[in-house]
This record gives structure tokens, sequence and C-alpha cells, in this order.
């Protein structure tokens, strides 16, 4: 019985961490690339205006698009480093998120 129960509950927390990560999507990574430009943008320009968001992210989705291929989509990712992204306001904490 004993036994069973440890099998069992091995079992359980297997099908639960496998849940915990998940292959990075395109937009999982597009993203990331996203923040990355927008808090470079603000830690070294004085005044941010949407549209140079939109361009400099656009010009980073174009330089990295090969690199973001092969190193981020299907890499495993959970949804607190996706969250840990989404909520970064520094680069330092951008970077730290994706260690």
């Amino acid at each position: 019985m004993g036994r069973m129960l440890v099998v069992g509950s091995v079992g359980f927390l297997s099908v639960i961490c496998m849940a915990c990560y998940r292959e990075a999507t395109i937009a999982d990574c597009q993203l990331i690339i996203d923040r990355m430009a927008e808090l470079g943008l603000r830690e070294h320009a004085k005044s941010l205006d949407p549209e140079s968001v939109k361009k400099k992210q656009a010009e980073f989705r174009k330089e990295l698009e090969g690199t973001m291929k092969i190193e981020c989509i299907g890499r495993r990712i959970s949804e607190a480093t996706m969250t840990c992204v989404r909520n970064a306001d520094t680069q330092a904490k951008l970077n730290a998120c994706l260690r």
C-alpha cells in the first residue's frame, strides 16, 4: 500500500512538473525581443514616444529574427518566466528573468 502511494505521488508530481514548462512560441520570443527594445529605449532615451518604441521593436525583430529561431523558439520556458518578462521594468530585471 505504501509503495503504491509513493509511485502514485511520483507520477502525479511528474505530470505537474511537465505542466510547469512548455516550448516557447514565436509570440513568446517576440514578446521577449519587444521588451528588450522597450526597456533599452527607456534606459537610454530622455523621451520615449510610442512611435519610437514600435520602430525600435520592429528593428530588433528583424535584426534578431534568425537568432530567435535558433535560440528561442521551441526552448523550454515557464509561464512564471513569461510573467517575469512582462513585469520587468529594467533590462537587468529582464535578463534575470531569462537566466
